[in-house]
């Protein structure tokens, strides 16, 4: 966890609770504070009652599944790993394992919840559901409607939804627990000419996690993905060079 505005240094995240909740095959579902499986916290500064971090500061909780103190459900039969945390202010939330990693293995923390705002003053307070996966898939669909001469208005507008899917990684699974993020877009434009005058009106809306992008495993080594390499592991749905200058906006493999 992290503050999301960090240049003010101020009313960064503020974490008052955390929570795992884990769910094997059978369908049976364990709480950490059930069985004594509390993460690693580390960073942060402590508060009255709750830790935070502003600025540069990050709060991190680690769960090792690993651990001689663990007494949940065997890891081959784990179907889903969720969280709960209760934050507020300006917060960032990044979540990683050991099988999302960079070409030397070691973790890359992926976006996973963001505060609305900049909010300071705790009054945006809420419980986060986190459920773990790893991106599998990142779908677009939506309709665009068209119009000319409508009482002498021409009017075009779109409207799309972006849905991404995670699945928690289980090898001995060949059905995975499936998490999805859903995103909205839309604009409008109305314009209309009656010599000499032109009038145009514009709206449009986008939410902050509306993605066009997508992971590409096995561009080197099968079902390979280094999730920090964006060249050769991430395929871009928007051509990469809108502005039609000389220099293309970004570089990615086989685009």
């Amino acid at each position: 966890l992290s503050d999301d505005s960090p240049d003010d240094g101020t009313g960064g995240a503020a974490l008052f609770d955390d929570e795992i909740i884990i769910k094997d095959v059978d369908g049976n579902t364990v709480r950490g504070s059930e069985i004594g499986f509390e993460p690693i916290r580390e960073g942060g500064f402590q508060r009255v009652g709750y830790l935070a971090a502003d600025g540069g500061e990050q709060i991190l909780l680690t769960y090792d599944f690993t651990d001689a103190s663990y007494l949940g459900p065997d890891r081959s039969v784990i179907k889903e790993v969720s969280f709960e945390l209760v934050v507020s202010n300006d917060y960032r939330v990044e979540i990683t394992s050991d099988r999302q990693t960079n070409v030397d293995l070691q973790p890359v923390f992926l976006l996973a919840e963001r505060a609305a705002g900049n909010i300071q003053d705790n009054s945006n307070q809420r419980l986060l559901r986190i459920e773990y996966g790893l991106p599998t898939s990142n779908v677009i669909f939506g309709f665009t409607v068209e119009g000319t001469q409508i009482l002498g208005f021409d009017l075009y507008g779109e409207w799309d939804i972006n849905k991404r899917y995670r699945q928690y990684p289980n090898v001995n699974r060949k059905n995975h627990s499936t998490a999805i993020d859903d995103a909205q877009a839309w604009m409008i434009n109305l314009t209309r000419t009656t010599y000499p005058w032109f009038f145009s009106l514009e709206g449009y809306s986008m939410d902050s996690d509306y993605s066009t992008r997508s992971f590409l495993a096995g561009t080197r080594v099968q079902d390979e993905i280094d999730y920090e390499d964006e060249r050769l592991y991430v395929y871009e749905f928007v051509d990469d060079n809108d502005d039609q200058d000389r220099r293309p906006d970004w570089d990615r493999f086989g685009q």
